[in-house]
């Protein structure tokens, strides 16, 4: 006996704002998490890499304050985005 197989696709629609919102946060998420990561691993790169410790440690303080600054103006975009999009709902 012969099975007839239909095609079961859903028509072509538009994404709901909430899965768009999704998928940006994940996006937002591994972007700073990544961030956070090569933060902490700076110090243990620096330290192998430069033999003189006063500016390895120089160096460290400024990959993390770097670091810090970068997530931080992250989070500030992100959030002054979500205020727009609330004040035009």
């Amino acid at each position: 006996m012969q099975q007839q197989y239909q095609n079961h696709e859903s028509p072509a629609r538009e994404p709901s704002e909430r899965q768009q919102s999704r998928h940006s946060s994940v996006a937002f998420a591994v972007l700073t998490h990544a961030i956070r990561m090569a933060v902490s691993l700076a110090p243990l790169a620096i330290l192998e890499m430069e033999p003189n410790p006063t500016r390895a440690h120089r160096l460290i303080r400024g990959v993390a304050i770097a670091g810090t600054g970068l997530n931080e103006m992250l989070w500030s975009a992100k959030v002054a985005r979500s205020r727009e999009e609330q004040r035009h709902r």
